[in-house]
């Protein structure tokens, strides 16, 4: 998957980025009319673990982060993805075998509940 920014210098015009390039759009939504709060980043710390919550503007530094330091040959993930479209493709393409779910509120969006194994050369490549 290729930073945002990248694709912006590599192809600075973008027909229908918020439907065909959401990826770029999320980072620039925020300039429109009305009132967006964040970016948000939460770090908390526990005995056992370590937590990091950030808004899409501090994804890419979350991983590197967390890639960063892992020292083991595998490394177990988890968590939750929320996504407002289906990226079971993408998901497929970096090579996790995640559930994705669409909901069937008032509020549409795909759900995945994961566990994985993984490496870190594998994370870095994802940055």
């Amino acid at each position: 998957m290729m930073h945002f920014l990248q694709k912006i210098i590599e192809n600075p015009i973008l027909k229908d980025p918020a439907v065909e390039h959401t990826d770029v759009h999320r980072h620039f939504y925020r300039y429109s009319k009305g009132e967006f709060i964040g970016p948000a980043l939460k770090i908390s710390k526990s005995k056992a673990r370590i937590t990091l919550k950030g808004s899409h503007e501090y994804e890419d530094l979350i991983l590197e982060v967390v890639a960063d330091t892992i020292s083991q040959d595998e490394v177990e993930i988890k968590g939750t993805l929320i996504s407002g479209g289906d990226v079971g493709d993408l998901i497929e393409d970096l090579g996790f075998d995640w559930a994705l779910k669409k909901s069937t509120g008032k509020t549409k969006n795909f759900k995945a509940n994961f566990v994985s194994l993984t490496n870190r050369d594998t994370l870095f490549e994802r940055i």
